[in-house]
C-alpha cells in the first residue's frame, strides 16, 4: 500500500510538471496579479519565493516558483505549488492548474444538454455540426465587434484569422457534452485585446434573446450560428466564460447564459420574419426596376 501510494505521488508530480513545461512566464504573471509579492531575500536565482499576506497576519504563505523549467526539482516543486494553491484559494487542483496553464486566456464554454448526449459523448457527425456552429458564433462575434454590419457577407478577415490561429480547444466533460475554447485576451504588456469584447458581445447578444430583446449590434450571422446547435428535440445550450485570472471584468459583466427550446423558437421566428422582409424588399425593388 505504501509503495502504491508513493508511486501515485511520483506519477502525479511528473504529470503536473510535464503539462506546465514552457509556462514559466504565465505562472509568474499569475502570482503577481493575485496578490503575491516577490521575497527578494529568498531568491537564489533558481527559484523565486512569493509571499501572500492575507488579512490574518498569522497565516502568511510562502511558495516557491522555479525561474526555469530546467530546474532540477521542477516536477516536484510545481506539484507542491499547485496543491498548496488549491488549499489557500479553496479551489480544486484542476481549477488552479487550468488557471496557471492558461492565465492569459478567457475560457468560452459551450455545454450542450440533451438526452442524446447524457453520457458525455456525441456522434462524430453531430460534433462536426456543433464545432462548426461554435466556430461560426465566434467568427460572427469578431466581425460584429471589428466591423459591425446587420449581415456579414463573409465570416473572414484578419481579425477572425488571428483569433482562429491563437485559440485553443479544451476537452469535454460528462453528463452533457462540453467543449471549451481558450481565447488569448491578455497581451504581453498586460493590456486587453479586442477578443474580450468579442466574448462579452456573445454573452450579451444571446442573453438579450433570452430576455426577449435583441442586441442592436448583433448580426444575423451570430444568431443563425446559434440555431445550428439546436440538433435534438430536447437541446439546451449553456454558454459561459471563465475570465482570465490576470484581467477579470467588472462584477456586472455577464459570465453565462442558457438557451432552451423557447429561446431557439423565438430566434428562429425572428430570422424567418427577417427573411420574409428581405424577400418583400427584393420584389419591390424588381417592380421599381
Amino acid at each position: 500500500m505504501v509503495l502504491k501510494l508513493c508511486c501515485g505521488i511520483i506519477e502525479k508530480n511528473i504529470e503536473v510538471g510535464l503539462v506546465m513545461k514552457n509556462r514559466v512566464d504565465g505562472i509568474l504573471a499569475y502570482f503577481k496579479s493575485n496578490g503575491w509579492r516577490l521575497d527578494s531575500e529568498k531568491d537564489d536565482g533558481k527559484t523565486a519565493s512569493y509571499i501572500l499576506d492575507p488579512p490574518n497576519p498569522k497565516t502568511t504563505w510562502w511558495l516557491p516558483v522555479p525561474r526555469s523549467d530546467s530546474y532540477e526539482h521542477w516536477d516536484r516543486t510545481m506539484a507542491y505549488t499547485v496543491h498548496m494553491l488549491s488549499k489557500i484559494e479553496e479551489r480544486s487542483e484542476a481549477e488552479v492548474l487550468d488557471d496557471l496553464l492558461n492565465p492569459f486566456s478567457d475560457r468560452l464554454s459551450f455545454r450542450i444538454k440533451s438526452s442524446a448526449v447524457a453520457s458525455g459523448t456525441v456522434s462524430l457527425s453531430s460534433f462536426r455540426k456543433l464545432l462548426s456552429a461554435s466556430t461560426d458564433i465566434i467568427k460572427a462575434a469578431v466581425k460584429d465587434v471589428d466591423s459591425p454590419e446587420h449581415q456579414h457577407k463573409r465570416l473572414s478577415g484578419k481579425a477572425v484569422k488571428k483569433l482562429m490561429d491563437s485559440a485553443q480547444v479544451g476537452q469535454t466533460g460528462q453528463g452533457s457534452f462540453v467543449f471549451t475554447v481558450y481565447i488569448p485576451v491578455v497581451e504581453a504588456d498586460g493590456s486587453l485585446n479586442m477578443y474580450r469584447d468579442v466574448l462579452i458581445h456573445i454573452l450579451n447578444s444571446f442573453s438579450s434573446a433570452v430576455d426577449e430583446k435583441w442586441e442592436k449590434t448583433a448580426s444575423t450571422n451570430l444568431y443563425r450560428s446559434l440555431l445550428a446547435m439546436d440538433l435534438w428535440e430536447d437541446t439546451e445550450v449553456e454558454i459561459s466564460v471563465k475570465w482570465s485570472p490576470l484581467a477579470k471584468p467588472s462584477q456586472h459583466t455577464r459570465s453565462a447564459t442558457k438557451i432552451g427550446k423557447a429561446v431557439f423558437g423565438r430566434i428562429r421566428e425572428a430570422m424567418d420574419d427577417l427573411n420574409n422582409s428581405v424577400s418583400e424588399n427584393r420584389v419591390d425593388d424588381e417592380m421599381i426596376d
